[in-house]
């Protein structure tokens, strides 16, 4: 089953609605602005990371992606 969610993008769309960027984001989670730009524009990242930048920006990208999830499995039945 393939998702239709790209987490990264929607980390840059929260991140640009709330007029901040990744660096700033980064400070805020204890990252490096290099390393933590490569995470996000994969289509993959690990939980903890996922929980810090959840937390940081007040979005549950865990529901955005549950959602993603039950609308995948609802369009293979």
């Amino acid at each position: 089953m393939r998702l239709k969610i790209h987490i990264g993008e929607e980390i840059r769309k929260e991140l640009k609605e709330k007029e901040h960027s990744i660096r700033w984001l980064a400070e805020k989670i204890g990252h490096d602005h290099s390393s933590l730009s490569k995470k996000i524009h994969r289509s993959y990242m690990d939980t903890d990371l996922l929980a810090d930048i959840s937390d940081v920006l007040n979005v549950s990208f865990f529901l955005k992606l549950h959602i993603s999830f039950d609308e995948a499995k609802n369009n293979q039945k």
